[in-house]
């Protein structure tokens, strides 16, 4: 494994992490309020009947207690990183990683309309938000087959009675026995080439993502100048969105150059990149990278990486000191830790590796 972060001062905020896919054990997709908010309607921004007057633009919908400002009805679905993994049995009885484990965020699924995923062992298996209209054209997926291998590729959701199963886009063949799960991401780098931005534009609801607008802010925190530009292209949504993205886009809109969460896999490995750009940069860079085919699961301050070794604080276990691991080691400054999905890389071989106390001196002969 091979890790890169570069931190230089108004020039680079990144990291690049290589894993060779025969270290590859497992791959988690983690979501643990799956089944109460598969009945919820995410982070709105676009105007729907269903949104009390009072609550206003943009809302989240809670599916215990209903509509709340900004992100408050999904709140208390989100959870911090160690407790995805308490759940999911991967932490020891102090709090340490079991195994040698990589976590990514996954937290478009949840909070944004057009993001779907399908698990094995939720249920129901297909997660799409309320009054969201599935695809009948592919969605781009990171998927988990049962065998252990881990691909990026065209997933059709087909209905069958009441359920959307999985099927391989290329030659239509049901997948719900051979995956455990996969997810939607967009898709910025496919076969070796750059997926054009004018493709996929509207597959980012978040059209902040994508193009810029004023982000300066009152003492509401809200930005009138954003609202003013947003508003009429998410007017009827999803109807004319990509239209409306696209004519901001040729109009010349600026674009926004924002820090984004990708997963990209090539020969015999896997690469995870969280890197400040526009989303054909982050195409590029995973090609450069090694890359043959790429996607962004999330941006801005849902980006994070944590890793099994990072020291995370010291508890008291008996008359003993015991240091506990597993902890960020890169995030976006914003970053904010509690997380409705993420996607854990659990490694082959034990946790940590301990080495002999201080300065470490090796001998050949």
């Amino acid at each position: 494994m091979e890790l890169k972060i570069r931190l230089q001062h108004g020039i680079a905020y990144d990291l690049c992490l290589t894993i060779p896919k025969e270290e590859l054990e497992d791959c988690l997709l983690s979501f643990p309020y799956w089944e109460k908010l598969v009945g919820s309607y995410g982070y709105i921004r676009h105007p729907m009947g269903e949104i009390p007057e009072e609550v206003g633009l943009p809302a989240s919908h809670d599916p215990e207690e209903g509509w709340k400002p900004g992100a408050k009805g999904l709140r208390k679905y989100k959870l911090p990183p160690e407790e995805h993994l308490r759940l999911a049995g991967l932490l020891d009885e102090h709090g340490s990683p079991k195994k040698r484990l990589i976590l990514i965020g996954n937290r478009n699924l949840g909070n944004n309309p057009g993001f779907v995923a399908w698990h094995r062992d939720k249920q129901p298996s297909f997660f799409h938000l309320k009054g969201d209209p599935v695809r009948e054209d592919p969605y781009s997926c990171l998927v988990w087959y049962e065998e252990g291998i881990l691909s990026i590729e065209p997933i059709l959701f087909k209905r069958e009675g009441d359920a959307f199963l999985p099927h391989r886009a290329s030659d239509g063949k049901p997948l719900k026995d051979k995956i455990a799960w996969c997810t939607f991401g967009q898709q910025v780098l496919r076969g070796g080439k750059l997926v054009s931005i004018e493709e996929i534009i509207d597959q980012f609801y978040d059209i902040r993502h994508v193009l810029w607008f004023p982000t300066h802010v009152t003492e509401t925190g809200a930005c009138p100048e954003a609202e003013r530009d947003l508003a009429p292209i998410y007017g009827d949504y999803p109807d004319g969105f990509k239209d409306k993205a696209l004519a901001e886009l040729r109009a010349g809109r600026p674009r926004s150059r924002y820090l984004h969460n990708a997963v990209g896999i090539g020969e015999g490995k896997i690469i995870i990149l969280q890197r400040h750009g526009t989303v054909e940069e982050i195409g590029h860079w995973l090609r450069e990278a090694g890359a043959e085919d790429g996607l962004i699961l999330d941006n801005g301050g849902s980006v994070f990486t944590w890793a099994w070794w990072a020291v995370r604080d010291e508890i008291k276990v008996g008359d003993k000191k015991l240091l506990r691991t597993g902890n960020v080691i890169f995030s976006a400054p914003d970053w904010r830790p509690p997380t409705i999905s993420l996607i854990a890389f659990v490694l082959q071989g034990p946790p940590r590796h301990v080495e002999p106390p201080r300065t470490i001196a090796m001998a050949m002969v």
